[in-house]
């Protein structure tokens, strides 16, 4: 069966793109990007990512297990942990996970981070800390 296509309406590929643009314009989406004025660390000390650590230098930053954003490799996990987010100068850590997580082994719903500070979450045991 032969098929043949129609065509094209357009002078070349460019043209196309912008009429389909023109038509079908995106949507304005809130963007609350942000950079963190001081980098935080996360150091893994305990768990499936001993010795492993990530620098985080812009939020709001997610982590979880099989999470796109900040994955945490140990499946007993919940995939939505924690939560970075930066209000003035401080960084906050937001449980999403409820008594699952806890900071310096105390439940919490928003904490404010301090060098030092150790996130448990399951077989994790994450330290965190501020770059200065």
């Amino acid at each position: 069966k032969v098929v043949e296509r129609p065509p094209l309406s357009y002078e070349n590929w460019e043209e196309g793109v912008k009429d389909w643009l023109q038509k079908n314009p995106g949507r304005i989406v809130s963007n609350e990007l942000f950079f963190f004025l001081n980098p935080v660390r996360l150091t893994f000390l305990q768990g499936p990512q001993f010795e492993e650590f990530l620098t985080l230098s812009y939020g709001p930053r997610v982590l979880g297990y099989n999470n796109l954003d900040l994955n945490l490799k140990d499946s007993s996990s919940p995939p939505r942990v924690v939560r970075f987010f930066q209000i003035g100068d401080q960084v906050y850590a937001e449980n999403l996970c409820k008594d699952l997580a806890k900071i310096n082994g105390s439940t919490f719903d928003q904490h404010p981070i301090q060098t030092g500070d150790r996130l448990v979450v399951t077989t994790n045991i994450i330290e965190l800390s501020i770059l200065k």
